[in-house]
């Protein structure tokens, strides 16, 4: 089957598609990242009882984050122009982006730098106007939905089950405008697993194939990404992949945190990977990675106080906190990738990037 692309794969086919990147960060010099993700507001309008947030922040300080938090000036969103990245993401820490006062402005900005863009929701506050904007804008929308019955979905999301209702009326909407304006944005369904196999991973691929997205990602659930997950797990959803998958419909599960669970051993010293991927907070802090962007001492600079963004980049503050990954977390994000780079030299770099730049790159090449 024809992949159409790549996003959610974990390896040297994707990393030595940006051979000169790999280059500068193997010898410690920053390019510009491949991948920026932007958190532009702290708001948000489920209550997750699972939420990471929880974990990070005070219960009455994340509560009013998420009832009337911070969000990104984007009048700043300018300085970026002079060391563009490859590819955006915009999700969120604490809070949704759909709720984002300039969702529109922000998406509209990478648009028309002709950047790819994924957006990962709750969907919950989906408009017919945001779902044009989206359409026309991003390469893909993520809709986080883990579960596949309204009672389930008011535990996951902390909602009550009227939402589920709401949620499935935003995704019929997308697709079906999706289908009127012939957009060639990809429409998916985001789904928490546990650590074992569970008949929901079936009901919930059934559901996404009922509604016509155009395909489901399953990731594990934070908490378990510091244990081992049943290798039963991945071989049922493999299954799933081989029973459900049609040229119209994909089954993907984050190679990166699944298969990085069974080695958290770190045998390097220096986050590598932090020179090709970073954070905008809703403060506009530059932050290493999404793990560790509510953690004030792992920031190396700010976009309101600089001129533009490659002299953070490129800073020496940046390169002392990539030596420092003492607080990083067991399969953090970019994990896998400092594992590939830590045994990569500078002469492997060329034969690599011509052995996997055989293959087709897709509109799709983030980390």
């Amino acid at each position: 089957m024809n992949n159409i692309n790549n996003h959610m794969t974990i390896g040297y086919e994707k990393l030595f598609k940006h051979a000169e990147k790999i280059r500068c960060c193997i010898a410690e010099q920053p390019s510009s990242p491949i991948t920026l993700e932007i958190q532009p507001t702290e708001c948000c309008n489920c209550n997750c009882p699972h939420c990471i947030s929880r974990t990070r922040y005070p219960d009455k300080e994340r509560q009013h984050m998420i009832q009337g938090g911070k969000e990104l000036d984007i009048s700043y969103l300018h300085k970026l122009e002079s060391f563009l990245p490859d590819n955006v993401i915009i999700s969120g820490d604490t809070g949704d982006p759909l709720l984002y006062s300039q969702i529109d402005k922000l998406l509209l900005f990478f648009y028309e730098h002709n950047i790819p863009t994924i957006i990962i929701t709750n969907g919950l506050a989906l408009t017919s106007s945001l779902a044009n904007i989206i359409l026309k804008c991003c390469y893909n929308i993520r809709i986080s939905v883990d579960a596949t019955c309204a009672e389930d979905y008011a535990i996951t999301h902390g909602t009550s089950k009227a939402s589920w209702k709401k949620l499935n009326s935003n995704i019929e909407s997308l697709v079906q405008l999706k289908k009127e304006q012939n957009s060639k944005c990809k429409i998916g369904i985001g789904y928490l697993t546990s650590s074992e196999v569970t008949c929901n991973l079936e009901n919930a691929v059934l559901q996404a194939i009922e509604q016509g997205v155009d395909y489901i990602d399953f990731r594990p659930f934070q908490t378990y990404r510091c244990k081992t997950v049943s290798s039963e797990l991945i071989d049922y959803i493999k299954l799933l992949k081989e029973r459900y998958e049609s040229d119209s419909f994909y089954i993907w599960y984050s190679h990166q945190k699944y298969n990085s669970l069974s080695n958290l051993k770190r045998e390097y010293d220096v986050c590598l990977a932090s020179y090709l991927y970073t954070v905008i907070t809703p403060s506009g802090n530059l932050s290493l990675c999404c793990n560790r962007s509510n953690d004030p001492l792992s920031y190396y600079g700010n976009l309101y106080e600089c001129d533009n963004w490659k002299e953070l980049l490129q800073s020496q503050l940046k390169k002392q906190l990539i030596r420092n990954i003492s607080k990083c977390p067991p399969s953090c994000r970019l994990h896998m990738y400092n594992i590939i780079l830590s045994n990569v030299n500078k002469n492997d770099v060329d034969n690599l990037a011509s052995k996997y730049n055989k293959s087709t790159r897709g509109s799709w090449d983030a980390i």
